[in-house]
């Protein structure tokens, strides 16, 4: 197993422990597309698996992705604050706070944040105005994704969508 399998675990792990009994044991993303596959809906992804896997390990040395488990260990307090953070951030819908957490820490280097949200999200704008042009479209995607000059919503708005939070 690469460390940042055991990383992801970990941190899955983590926030199923701190977050019990909200169903937050399935990732989002999967109890989403669980959901329309129950209700009938036609899923699609933003990126192939490949791209994802890219994502998350092809940009990183094992050894970067050692130093970066090893850290994710010895400041396990830390990252479980942050989580809780970037949890209440999102749940009051403050971007501002979010964006704030996800860009200050210090356990990504800039040029892996950029790999990690910046150009992908420029890699699905190229895809989801096509797809909202044909028909009504949910779209989940992580958090970090959301946010910044180069999150969906800034770009989004930028192309002249207008984005409303629901409560």
């Amino acid at each position: 197993m690469k460390p940042m399998t055991v990383q992801v675990l970990l941190s899955t792990m983590e926030w199923a422990k701190n977050n019990p009994g909200t169903g937050n044991d399935v990732p989002m993303d999967s109890y989403f597309q669980q959901q329309a596959v129950k209700q009938g809906r036609k899923v699609i992804g933003l990126e192939t698996m490949e791209d994802q896997l890219q994502a998350l390990y092809g940009q990183y040395t094992l050894e970067r992705q050692a130093e970066m488990l090893a850290r994710y260990v010895r400041e396990k307090d830390k990252n479980r604050a942050e989580m809780q953070s970037m949890t209440l951030c999102y749940q009051n819908q403050d971007l501002a706070c979010l964006q704030k957490l996800l860009f200050s820490t210090e356990n990504y280097r800039p040029e892996e944040m950029a790999a990690l949200i910046d150009k992908r999200n420029l890699k699905w704008m190229e895809k989801l105005p096509v797809l909202m042009e044909t028909s009504p479209v949910f779209v989940a995607v992580g958090a970090g994704h959301l946010v910044g000059e180069n999150g969906l919503v800034s770009l989004l708005r930028k192309q002249g969508y207008t984005l409303t939070p629901k409560r």
